[in-house]
């Protein structure tokens, strides 16, 4: 797998946020931590990351608020990938609509971290 700089992980829930990124450390990514979508949004002024881990449930704004906000910057690297991590069942219609988003893939909570590593390696090779 080519080497990732950046991996942003967004959930506001901090045993998701502990247990994803020593996963994710272990296997050379440079992981950013946030609790608050805010942070990570005005993290992204001075760092780009390559995969963004988001949690669809949090206080301050969804995951899909969170994509909108976002948007303009995926446009302009259209390599980023942003999985989507839920405890929410999305109907054919809402999965849809992460896509469009620019959700690459959709992981229900509570996630197998190596199925969800499987699929960025996936993304990666393509």
């Amino acid at each position: 797998m080519p080497k990732i700089n950046n991996l942003f992980i967004v959930d506001n829930c901090e045993v998701m946020l502990k247990t994803t990124s020593l996963k994710f450390k272990d296997q050379d990514f440079k992981v950013h931590t946030y609790s608050n979508p805010e942070e990570a949004l005005n993290a992204m002024e001075t760092t780009l990351p390559e995969i963004i881990l988001l949690d669809y449930f949090m206080p301050e704004m969804t995951g899909a608020e969170f994509m909108v906000k976002v948007s303009e910057r995926l446009l302009q690297n259209p390599n980023w990938q942003v999985y989507l991590i839920t405890s929410k069942d999305f109907d054919e219609e809402e999965q849809v609509s992460m896509l469009t988003l620019g959700i690459t893939k959709v992981f229900k909570k509570p996630v197998n971290q190596e199925a969800l590593l499987a699929a960025i390696e996936m993304y990666q090779a393509e």
